[in-house]
């Protein structure tokens, strides 16, 4: 029963046609399955972090993309948007900037040529295990990039 109502409810949230259902339902619907998908965003980024051999783990999504994971560190070349961005930083963060986990996450997005409209995404500490805001140089790639006060920061 279960399996069929979520089946019915991703459906629903795509626009599928399940008989007639209201658009206001439409949208209630699309908001369950947005809060599920940040679920499970929350749920792959903490065990992300578990594994990390940096300090931190993220997770991130755009809507009908596959999750992405990333791990803090250097040695990973950013898309161009994000590197102009983290070099216009006005507070770089001496030795760790550039090696977080959310611009590894949008540069991959970007790379792979999708939107990021819809984005949801989380990072943990590993030795935390809790949910982390972003620093001085992502806060400002993400609000550059139009992703901070929206959705994609519930949680953070």
């Amino acid at each position: 029963m279960l399996a069929v109502d979520l089946s019915l409810l991703y459906l629903t949230a795509k626009g599928v046609s399940t008989g007639g259902a209201a658009g206001i339902e439409n949208s209630r619907t699309a908001t369950m399955v947005n809060e599920m998908t940040q679920g499970t965003v929350n749920e792959v980024a903490r065990s992300t972090a578990k594994t990390a051999s940096g300090g931190a783990g993220a997770a991130g999504r755009v809507p009908g993309g596959p999750m992405v994971t990333a791990t803090s560190g250097h040695g990973f070349k950013q898309h161009p948007r994000v590197q102009a961005l983290l070099d216009s930083a006005p507070y770089p963060r001496p030795g760790y900037h550039g090696a977080c986990c959310e611009p590894k996450i949008v540069s991959t997005i970007l790379n792979s040529g999708r939107s990021l409209r819809g984005f949801q995404w989380n990072v943990f500490s590993r030795s935390r295990g809790t949910s982390m805001p972003p620093c001085t140089s992502c806060r400002h790639v993400f609000t550059n990039l139009g992703l901070m006060g929206s959705g994609a920061a519930k949680g953070r």
